[in-house]
């Protein structure tokens, strides 16, 4: 298990997850979202390689348009 922080809240995941994964969990369905680990933004196209590891600091935004 690794501890990480995902938007200020303490999350136990599984050694292997990606940022991927970690997106498709918590973003469902939400194809507009900001990545940002350890204070990088991360491109949507590195999130299938990049794994999330112990102590890492993940915030991620949706965007969500609306009138």
């Amino acid at each position: 298990m690794a501890n990480i922080i995902l938007n200020g809240k303490h999350l136990d995941l599984q050694n292997s997850t990606t940022l991927h994964q970690v997106v498709d969990q918590f973003c469902k369905g939400n194809k507009h979202v900001i990545a940002e680990l350890n204070g990088t933004i991360i491109k949507a196209d590195q999130w299938r390689t990049l794994a999330v590891k112990e102590g890492d600091q993940l915030e991620l935004i949706s965007i969500v348009g609306g009138g």
